[in-house]
C-alpha cells in the first residue's frame, strides 16, 4: 500500500469532485478530466485515493446523457456545465478513459459505483456505435475502436 494520497492538482474543485478549468470569467468541470483523475488516483490505492475516486467517477457520470429518446443518449456532455451534448465525440474521449480503469481498478470501487459504472459503459458504447465517423477522422476512429474493444472486454460482451 503506498504510504500517503497523491496531492490532488491545484485546480481540483472540492465541491464538485472535478478538475476545474478557468476559461474568461467561467469555470468547466470536464467529465472526461475527471475520470482520468480517478484513474491515477486509484492506481495509487491509497485508500482516501479511492474514496476520492469514487466522489470524482460519480460526478463524472453524471455528465452522461441517461435519457430514453434523447438523441444522445449515452453520449457525455463536453463540459458538466452545459446544458445538453454539443460534442458527438466527448462519449469517445470518456470511455476511453473509464473503460481502462474499470478494466485495471474496477474491484476497489464500491459494487454500486461498479455497477453503475459498467452500465454507463455499455451505453457509451451504443451510442458509439450510432456515431458514423468517416475513416479519415483518424484520432475518433482509434478511440472508438478501443474503446469498442476494451468496453467489449470489460463487460465481457462479443457483441462489442
Amino acid at each position: 500500500m503506498p504510504n500517503s494520497p497523491i496531492k490532488l492538482p491545484n485546480t481540483f474543485n472540492p465541491e464538485t469532485n472535478m478538475i476545474a478549468r478557468p476559461e474568461g470569467d467561467k469555470i468547466y468541470h470536464a467529465p472526461r478530466a475527471a475520470f482520468e483523475l480517478a484513474y491515477s488516483l486509484l492506481s495509487n490505492g491509497h485508500p482516501d485515493d479511492i474514496a476520492q475516486a469514487e466522489k470524482t467517477i460519480e460526478a463524472a457520470l453524471a455528465g452522461q446523457e441517461t435519457r430514453p429518446g434523447d438523441p444522445h443518449f449515452g453520449n457525455f456532455l463536453w463540459e458538466a456545465e452545459d446544458e445538453a451534448v454539443e460534442d458527438l465525440n466527448a462519449v469517445q474521449f470518456c470511455i476511453f478513459q473509464l473503460a481502462p480503469t474499470m478494466i485495471q481498478y474496477g474491484n476497489l470501487l464500491s459494487q454500486d459505483l461498479q455497477e453503475k459504472c459498467q452500465a454507463s459503459i455499455r451505453l457509451g458504447l451504443e451510442e458509439i456505435a450510432r456515431i458514423n465517423v468517416h475513416p479519415r477522422y483518424t484520432n475518433i476512429v482509434i478511440k472508438d475502436i478501443t474503446n469498442t474493444i476494451l468496453g467489449g472486454e470489460y463487460l465481457q460482451d462479443e457483441a462489442f
